[in-house]
C-alpha cells in the first residue's frame, strides 16, 4: 500500500504531458547546454558556411531554451517549424524580448507566446504532390499470383501518393523577380534598381573611402549568400531539391538517404521510373552542392551522411531502364560521393595477418548535440564527464550516420548509451557497402565506355576484398563482424549486418562457402526463429530501437538478399538460431537494451539484405532459405497491416502475430517508405510463390497498439531520479 501510494505520488509529480518545472533539473540541463557553447573547437550540425539560418536550427539560445523547457515532446518538432519572418529578424526579436537571459531565466509561457508569434506548425512548409507516373494497377503487381498478396501490393502502391511531398512556393519571393539577400544594398541608379556583381567592386571601394565598413561588409555578404545552397530557403530547415520526393511517413516529413534505396526498389516494382529518377537526382544534387548526401533533407543533417546507397539506386534504375543519358550525367556524381567516403571516413588498421589495411567507419565531424534530438542528447550527457562530452556527441552523431540510432552494437558495455563508441568501430556492413560501390562503379563505367575508370574500381575492389578477409572475418566462428579499432577485437554478438557482404557479393575471391557459414552462425544464434522476421539484435532490454525485439524492413531485406545471392555448395542441418523467429530476423539477440536497433525489433532494410544475399546464390537450398525468410517477413508485415491499417518503420518479430516495434527516442512511426518498398520488391521477386498459408490471419488487434507506453521516450526526470525512486521503493518495502 505504501509503495503504491509512493508510485501514485510520482505519477502526480511526473504525469505524461506535464511540464517539468524543477529548478534543479532546469539548472542541470542549462549547465550541460551552456558547456557546449564554451566547448573548444565545437563543430555544429550546420553553420554559416552552408546555411543562413544556422543560429535558429543548429545552435544558439533559442534552440537551447526550447529544449531545456521541453516545450515539445519531440525535439524534432521545433527544428522542423518554419519561421514567419526571416531568421535575422526572428533572432533579433528573441534577443530583444529576452535580453541576456539564459534559458532557465525565460518564463515558459513567454517562450511559448514567442514561438506562436514567429513560427508556424511543422509541415506547413510542405504540400502533398502528384506522382505523374503512378497507376492504380502496375503491371508487375498484377502478376502476383496470390489474390490476397496482390491486393496487399496494390494497397501499398496506393500509399506512394500519400507520401509524396514538395516544398511550397516561397510566398514572399515568388511574386517578383528579385533574388533575396540578407542585407540592404547599394544600386547603380537610374534604370538599374537592383545590385550588380562587378559594379559592386567599385561601389565597395567608394564605401570604404567614406569609412562605411558596415555597409561594405553587408554588400559582400549579400554576394556571398548567393553562392550558398539554400538561397531563398532561409525561413525553414528544408534543404531544397529540384524535384518532388517520397518521404518515410510519420514524424519524418523530409526525405532520408538510406531509406530512399528501398523506396526506389518499391517504386521500380510499381513501374514508377520517372519518380525513381527524380528521387536519385534529388540526392545527386546534394552531392553536387555539399560533396556528399546528407542524412536527410534538413539543414541540421549537413554534418553527417547515412549508409552509401546512391550508387546502388543508380544501378537499380539503370538496369531497369537502360537510360544512358542518365548514366552519363550521374557517374561524376557517384564518383564524387565515393571520394567523400574515401577522404573523410577511412582509417588505417592492422589486420589479423599483421598487415595494414584502409577501412571505413562512421565519423561525423560534429561534436555538439543533434538539434533534432537536442533534449535527449543533453539529458544523456548529464551522465557523461564534462571532458568526455565532445566525444560523446560525436559518437552519438556518428551512430545516427550509421542509421542504427541506437543499438548496443555501438555501446562499449552493450547496455547503456553513455558508453557509446561508434567512431572506434569499423562496421562490417559499411565496409561491405563500399565494396559494393566499387563493384557498381566498375560496372557502370564499363557500360559508359570508360574502361580506364572501370579498371580503377575493379582493382580497388580486388584489393579491398583482402581487408574484408583479414580485418573483419573471424576464422574461429566463420563469420564477418564489426572490428573495434582500439581493442583490435571483433564484436561477436549477432547482428544482421554480418550478412551484408553476401548481399553485396563481396566474398567471391575469398571463400565460396562463406554464405553457408554466415547462415549457420545466424541460425545457431537464434536469429531466424521469429515469425515476423529477423530482429535487429538479440540483445534484450537495451530500450534502443535498433535492438531486440524490433525488426526493420531494410535489414530483413539485406538478410534475404544475402542468402539469395550466396554460392555455397551445400546446406548443413538447420539449427534453431537467428532464423527461428516467426516474424523475421531480429536486429540483434541482445535483450532488454530498450534501443530500437536491438532485439526484438526487425527492420525491413536488414531482413531484405539478408534475403537478397541468400537469393543471389546459385545453390537451390540457400535460395529456398531466402524464400522462407522472405515469406516470413512479408506475411508478418501483412498481418500487422491487416490489424492496424498501417505499415510501420520496424516490427517486433518475436510473437506469432508480429507488432509494431518499440524502443528508442521516439514513438514507432507509421507510413512507412522503406517497409513498403522492401515488401513490394519481395512480392514482385516471389510473385508466383509468396501467399497465405492455412494459418488464420488475425483481423483484430490482440493488444492495444499505441504510440505511447513502451514506445515513448523516458522523461528526463525519471532518468535522473530513477536511483532515488528505487531507494525509496526499497525503503517503503521494509517498513
Amino acid at each position: 500500500m505504501q509503495v503504491g501510494a509512493f508510485v501514485g505520488i510520482l505519477y502526480l509529480l511526473f504525469a505524461p504531458g506535464e511540464s517539468i518545472t524543477s529548478e534543479w533539473h532546469m539548472k542541470k540541463l542549462t549547465e550541460v547546454a551552456l558547456a557546449v557553447e564554451k566547448q573548444a573547437n565545437a563543430v555544429y550540425t550546420c553553420d554559416a558556411t552552408n546555411t543562413q539560418n544556422y543560429f535558429i536550427y543548429c545552435s544558439g539560445e533559442l534552440l537551447r531554451a526550447v529544449n531545456i523547457h521541453g516545450i515539445y515532446n519531440d525535439s524534432k518538432t521545433f527544428v522542423d517549424m518554419p519561421m514567419k519572418q526571416d531568421p535575422v529578424f526572428t533572432i533579433n526579436q528573441f534577443n530583444a524580448r529576452f535580453p541576456n537571459m539564459t534559458a532557465e531565466q525565460i518564463k515558459r509561457e513567454d517562450l511559448i507566446a514567442f514561438l506562436d508569434e514567429f513560427f508556424s506548425p511543422r509541415g506547413t512548409e510542405l504540400e502533398e504532390c502528384e506522382l505523374s507516373d503512378w497507376t492504380p494497377n502496375p503491371p508487375q503487381l498484377m502478376k502476383i499470383v496470390d489474390p490476397v498478396m496482390r491486393k496487399y501490393a496494390l494497397d501499398l502502391n496506393a500509399i506512394w501518393r500519400v507520401l509524396c511531398r514538395k516544398a511550397k512556393p516561397n510566398l514572399n519571393w515568388d511574386r517578383h523577380s528579385l533574388i533575396p539577400v540578407p542585407h540592404e544594398f547599394v544600386v547603380p541608379g537610374g534604370r538599374f534598381l537592383e545590385f550588380y556583381y562587378w559594379d559592386a567592386y567599385w561601389i565597395v571601394k567608394g564605401l570604404l573611402a567614406c569609412g562605411m565598413n558596415t555597409t561594405t561588409k553587408a554588400m559582400i555578404n549579400n554576394l556571398g549568400s548567393m553562392a550558398k545552397p539554400n538561397l531563398n530557403w532561409d525561413r525553414h530547415s528544408l534543404i531544397p531539391v529540384p524535384h518532388e520526393f517520397v518521404v518515410p511517413g510519420g514524424r519524418f516529413l523530409e526525405f532520408y538517404y538510406w531509406d530512399a534505396y528501398w523506396i526506389v526498389k518499391g517504386l521500380l516494382a510499381c513501374g514508377m521510373n520517372t519518380t525513381t529518377k527524380a528521387m536519385i537526382n534529388n540526392l545527386g544534387s546534394m552531392v553536387d552542392r555539399f560533396g556528399f548526401v546528407p542524412n536527410g533533407g534538413r539543414v541540421y543533417y549537413l554534418q553527417r551522411s547515412q549508409p552509401p546507397f546512391l550508387s546502388g539506386m543508380a544501378y537499380e534504375y539503370f538496369e531497369r531502364t537502360r537510360d544512358f543519358d542518365f548514366l552519363y550525367s550521374i557517374l561524376p556524381t557517384l564518383a564524387k560521393e565515393f571520394n567523400f567516403w574515401q577522404a573523410n571516413r577511412t582509417v588505417t588498421v592492422a589486420g589479423l595477418n599483421n598487415q595494414t589495411y584502409t577501412v571505413y567507419r562512421y565519423r561525423t565531424a560534429c561534436n555538439t548535440p543533434r538539434p533534432e534530438s537536442y533534449r535527449e542528447d543533453i539529458t544523456t550527457a548529464t551522465e557523461v564527464p564534462l571532458e568526455m562530452r565532445p566525444q560523446f556527441y560525436q559518437d552519438i552523431g556518428s551512430a545516427a550516420e550509421s542509421g542504427w540510432d541506437f543499438s548496443t552494437r555501438w555501446f562499449a558495455d552493450k547496455k547503456t548509451l553513455k558508453t557509446i563508441e561508434t567512431t572506434s568501430i569499423a562496421p562490417i556492413d559499411l565496409n561491405a557497402l563500399m565494396c559494393w560501390n566499387m563493384d557498381i562503379l566498375e560496372y557502370l563505367y564499363k557500360m559508359a565506355g570508360n574502361f580506364e575508370e572501370s579498371r580503377k574500381y575493379r582493382n580497388m575492389r580486388e584489393e579491398f576484398l583482402y581487408a574484408l578477409q583479414y580485418v573483419f572475418y573471424n576464422t574461429t566462428i566463420g563469420a564477418w563482424f564489426d572490428y573495434n579499432i582500439e581493442t583490435r577485437k571483433h564484436n561477436v554478438e549477432f547482428y544482421p549486418s554480418i550478412a551484408v557482404p553476401l548481399s553485396g557479393d563481396c566474398y567471391q575471391l575469398l571463400n565460396m562457402a562463406k554464405p553457408q557459414r554466415i547462415y549457420n552462425f545466424m541460425d545457431k544464434m537464434g536469429a531466424f526463429k521469429y515469425p515476423g522476421g529477423v530482429p535487429t539484435s538479440l540483445i534484450e532490454n537495451s530500450h534502443q530501437q535498433w535492438d531486440f525485439p524490433n525488426g526493420w524492413s531494410a535489414l530483413n531485406h539485406m538478410v534475404i538478399e544475402g542468402l539469395r545471392k550466396s554460392e555455397n555448395p551445400e546446406m548443413q542441418e538447420q539449427k534453431m538460431g537467428a532464423f527461428k523467429y516467426p516474424g523475421g530476423v531480429p536486429t540483434s539477440l541482445i535483450e532488454n537494451s530498450h534501443q530500437q536497433w536491438d532485439f526484438p525489433n526487425g527492420w525491413s532494410a536488414l531482413n531484405h539484405m539478408v534475403i537478397e544475399g541468400l537469393r543471389k546464390s546459385e545453390n537451390p537450398e540457400m535460395q529456398e532459405q531466402a524464400f522462407k525468410l522472405a515469406q516470413k517477413w512479408v506475411l508478418g508485415n501483412y498481418k500487422v497491416f491487416n490489424i492496424t491499417g498501417h505499415m510501420w518503420e520496424k516490427y517486433d518479430v518475436v510473437g506469432t502475430v508480429p507488432q509494431p516495434g518499440a524502443g528508442g527516442e521516439y514513438a514507432v512511426q507509421p507510413g512507412f517508405g522503406w517497409s513498403n518498398g522492401a515488401i513490394l520488391d519481395l512480392l514482385v521477386t516471389y510473385k508466383d510463390r509468396i501467399g497465405l498459408s492455412t494459418e488464420a490471419i488475425p483481423t483484430e488487434n490482440p493488444v492495444e497498439l499505441t504510440t505511447s507506453g513502451k514506445n515513448a521516450v523516458v522523461p528526463l526526470e525519471i532518468i535522473i531520479l530513477f536511483p532515488v525512486f528505487l531507494s525509496a521503493i526499497a525503503y517503503f518495502g521494509t517498513i
